[in-house]
């Protein structure tokens, strides 16, 4: 009997032994995981990001100029006079025309950051704030063109067939010119009498911008 006493006390003494060492285990098992999770759903660090300040459209009305609309935007007028004694500033916003369009940036302060003036479908005029000073620049966009071939024949006069022909006032200027020594305009014309032109025509992102000088005549 106390041989079999004591092999039960040593088959318990296992079995609580064996448990302990599972319920140990365990818990540190479960800690590890735990460990896992709160690492595997940390969240990284934001990262800065710089704002970029929009550009404010205005479209120029009749009676508007360039004081005014400082005035309206609230931008500080030491900085109209500022741009406005830049001689390349100076020469296309004195000249702003009504439906034209003026684009602004500018802080939280209303302090002016730069402006944008496209005066043409091809040149646009850059002012942008160099520390306490501001400097001008024309952007100029890519420009192709092409040879075109003009002819008109004259019934009544050499303005009228060169209208008729499609040629500018500048073209028809050039025209006259061309041939001015060689021809008496108010005696050498005749009805009937035939010209041709070839000249150099410019685009803009694919559309006609404006005709060129005539190279041919």
């Amino acid at each position: 009997d106390s041989r079999i006493t004591y092999s039960l006390t040593i088959v318990i003494s296992l079995i609580i032994g064996l448990a302990i060492g599972i319920w140990v285990s365990g818990k540190h098992f479960s800690k590890t995981q735990s460990s896992k999770q709160i690492s595997a759903i940390s969240l990284p660090t934001p990262k800065k990001t710089h704002k970029t300040q929009s550009w404010q459209v205005i479209t120029i009305k009749r009676g508007d100029s360039l004081a005014k609309i400082f005035k309206h935007l609230q931008i500080p007028y030491r900085q109209c006079r500022q741009i406005l004694q830049i001689s390349t500033a100076k020469k296309y916003l004195s000249a702003i025309k009504p439906k034209q369009q003026l684009y602004f940036q500018t802080d939280a302060n209303h302090n002016l950051i730069a402006l944008k003036y496209p005066f043409s479908e091809a040149k646009t005029l850059m002012i942008k704030k160099n520390k306490e000073n501001f400097a001008a620049s024309i952007d100029k966009k890519t420009m192709t063109s092409a040879l075109l071939y003009k002819s008109g024949t004259i019934h009544h006069s050499l303005s009228q067939a060169a209208r008729e022909a499609g040629l500018t006032y500048k073209m028809f200027r050039q025209l006259k010119m061309i041939f001015r020594g060689h021809i008496n305009y108010n005696r050498d014309l005749r009805p009937g009498d035939h010209f041709s032109v070839l000249y150099r025509e410019y685009y803009v992102d694919g559309k006609k911008y404006e005709p060129g000088d005539i190279l041919v005549a």
